[in-house]
């Protein structure tokens, strides 16, 4: 399984503390993730990868513009592709077990989420076609335990997605990589709904324009997660003040 985690070049600690986090992981492959400061908005208006409108703040669109790097090399390389984000934490046997995981689903995947943010909601299709499920979790008392999750050993199952929010990690395969680039540039302003929280939300980010595509797309999300992360907002490079 070829990893990749994404981290920008200004954040050389949340390296050193991912490679903490994830001893069976400290070897990861390091991607030099975008930084947002440092991008000509025009000129990626002219390339058609921002529609005019787009409003990310810098840190989202720096890790926007990380992600569909990855989707290009998976793409290009004809090979699926795990994508960590700096904060990720790995279960114990998450190499196994995802591909386990992987190896059941049906031929024609797109992109299959291994963790998401436990401060909101998460909906997928317990029955398909006949009921979804709203999850919630309590994310304090993962922070207060998440130093113990790489020794864990969890059995996942693997469910199509509906909406959630954060992208820890997951891992997309060359067609899905191909089908969300297209679907996706140029980013641009849209609303996703919510049923755990009843309403649409404009995108702040790529983890909410995935939300529109799940519909359409063959996604998948493991549930329990094989990878979690604290989501400190305070510090986080692309919602926070770095």
């Amino acid at each position: 399984m070829d990893l990749v985690v994404l981290n920008l070049d200004r954040s050389p600690e949340r390296l050193a503390q991912f490679r903490r986090d994830n001893p069976a992981h400290a070897a990861t492959r390091r991607f030099s993730a975008v930084d947002g400061r440092t991008l000509d908005r025009g000129e990626l208006r002219a390339c058609g990868v921002l529609s005019p409108d787009l409003d990310y703040g810098d840190g989202a669109l720096g890790s926007a513009l990380s992600h569909l790097a990855q989707w290009q090399h998976a793409a290009q390389s004809g090979r699926a592709l795990t994508v960590l984000e700096d904060d990720a934490v790995l279960c114990g046997n998450f190499r196994e077990e995802a591909a386990r995981l992987l190896g059941a689903l049906p031929a024609g995947w797109d992109y299959v989420q291994w963790g998401y943010n436990f401060d909101t909601f998460l909906t997928y299709e317990m029955l398909p076609g006949i009921s979804p499920c709203t999850a919630t979790f309590d994310q304090e008392r993962l922070r207060r335990s998440i130093d113990k999750f790489h020794t864990v050993a969890v059995t996942g199952t693997l469910y199509r997605l509906v909406s959630s929010l954060g992208i820890p990690g997951y891992t997309i395969s060359p067609q899905g990589a191909t089908r969300l680039l297209r679907a996706c540039l140029p980013l641009r302003p849209a609303q996703s709904f919510y049923p755990g929280l009843d309403r649409w939300f404009g995108h702040r980010s790529i983890d909410f324009m995935l939300n529109t595509l799940h519909e359409t797309h063959a996604t998948y999300v493991a549930v329990p997660p094989l990878v979690v992360s604290a989501n400190e907002t305070a510090i986080s490079t692309v919602a926070g003040t770095r």
